[in-house]
């Protein structure tokens, strides 16, 4: 009997490559991919330092889009209509950095720095 099982490279592979057939995938969608990528390998319990790292190795592509997100929007929402969106991205990537430097610093504390 075979076994197929995905590293999580080929899983992003595929997801990349359904993303040039779906222009805007569902959330739903997104949410799962990267459940599927992040831990590929094993479900259950994890390790909390491992998992500090894992999310402090993800988290950057995140304050990332989101920083790409804020700066579209404050470029093309230009009327006050707008104005909660842009504050909310505002707000969602200013949380994303806090996020990021705590993940790091415990990633820090947890290898003994």
């Amino acid at each position: 009997m075979r076994e197929d099982r995905c590293s999580g490279h080929e899983v992003k592979l595929q997801i990349s490559r359904m993303y040039k057939v779906l222009p805007v995938p569902p959330e739903d969608f997104i949410l799962a991919s990267l459940e599927i990528s992040r831990y590929p390998w094993r479900m259950g319990p994890h390790d909390p330092k491992e998992t500090v790292g894992i999310i402090a190795r993800d988290l950057p592509a995140a304050v990332s889009e989101l920083a790409s997100l804020k700066a579209e929007a404050n470029n093309d929402l230009t009327d006050s209509e707008y104005n909660t969106l842009r504050h909310r991205l505002e707000e969602a990537h200013a949380a994303a950095e806090a996020a990021l430097i705590e993940a790091r610093r415990r990633v820090r504390i947890n290898e003994g720095r």
